[in-house]
């Protein structure tokens, strides 16, 4: 038999011990001599902050709350919000975090599979404009929303983020949810840019250590869609050495093709990652029949020998 044992407080930071039932000498503290904490645990979400539809999209979740009593001492949940301004130039600039909502335990239902308190709320494009002052007009895709979670308790203490553990953001088991980052796109129609492509480099240096040899394989690769705006490509990364089965991540943003995959491979102690070239490619949210992408390999590691430039695949719809 295990028992697990977990802890915040507006001091502490949240821990994780595993005992077993054979006597031991506790090198912690127990419950009764030390303050509970709250998180809640993700467990969905969908949707996105759709420019060209303010008033019906956002991000909807369901979270259940875990804390000493099944979750029944959690007596609050609440979000503000904020803009990062990712258009230097245009629009507003940053905003700071203000009040969006805030949602009290007679609001939660049990979850169906648990019992623990449950709430499926979504946060609106529109309503992030409005508690922030803005309009439309004053936000262009590829901007931000970062949404921010507070958990009150009965008792009164707080917590958020900032005194929470990595652990229970990061661990799958927890999956503590504090905090929502929203970009702005532009939602494309279903089924746009998915399916057998064939790909071709068409630009960019060949392999540093395998002259004559593009970065990628000239092949037929398929494009997947885990979410409305990312697209996954199943590529062959250097063929000229005996060539890597990998995925290539690209996010359409309202136009602009973005790109950050870590490959996995490295050179000493760095990983190769992909990030788009600047500026980067562009696309038709009417046309995806070829599509461009432009992006720089390895371009933050030690392997520059590798690299020579920018790199430019074309994918033409089969």
């Amino acid at each position: 038999m295990k028992k697990l044992i977990y802890f915040l407080s507006s001091t502490l930071i949240l821990s994780v011990v595993v005992s077993s039932c054979t006597k031991v000498d506790l090198p912690y503290e127990t419950f009764e001599d030390m303050q509970y904490g709250a998180f809640a645990r993700l467990l969905n979400q969908s949707g996105a902050f759709d420019f060209f539809d303010p008033a019906n999209s956002g991000i909807t979740t369901t979270v259940e709350f875990y804390d000493e009593n099944q979750g029944k001492n959690v007596a609050n949940y609440s979000w503000t919000v904020s803009f990062q301004d990712n258009s230097p130039g245009y629009g507003s600039g940053d905003v700071a975090a203000v009040p969006l909502v805030s949602y009290d335990a007679s609001q939660f239902s049990p979850a169906p599979d648990s019992g623990y308190p449950s709430l499926t709320f979504k946060l609106g494009f529109q309503d992030a404009l409005d508690a922030l002052g803005l309009t439309i007009n004053d936000v262009t895709g590829g901007d931000i929303f970062k949404f921010e979670a507070t958990i009150t308790k009965t008792d009164g203490s707080t917590f958020a983020a900032g005194n929470t553990g990595s652990n229970i953001f990061s661990s799958a088991t927890f999956a503590g949810l504090f905090a929502i980052n929203g970009t702005i796109v532009c939602l494309p129609t279903p089924g746009y840019f998915t399916g057998n492509y064939s790909l071709e480099q068409t630009a960019g240096a060949d392999y540093a250590w395998a002259p004559g040899t593009p970065h990628f394989a000239t092949e037929i690769v398929p494009v997947d869609d885990p979410s409305p705006t990312i697209r996954d490509i199943g590529v062959t990364y250097l063929p000229g050495i005996g060539g890597f089965e990998l995925t290539l991540s690209i996010e359409l943003v309202c136009g602009e093709i973005m790109v950050y995959t870590n490959t996995g491979l490295g050179c000493t102690s760095q990983d190769i990652i992909w990030i788009q070239d600047d500026p980067p490619a562009t696309y038709d949210p009417n046309d995806d029949s070829v599509m461009i992408i432009k992006l720089i390999d390895d371009s933050e590691s030690s392997c520059g020998t590798v690299l020579n430039g920018p790199i430019e695949l074309t994918l033409t719809k089969q």
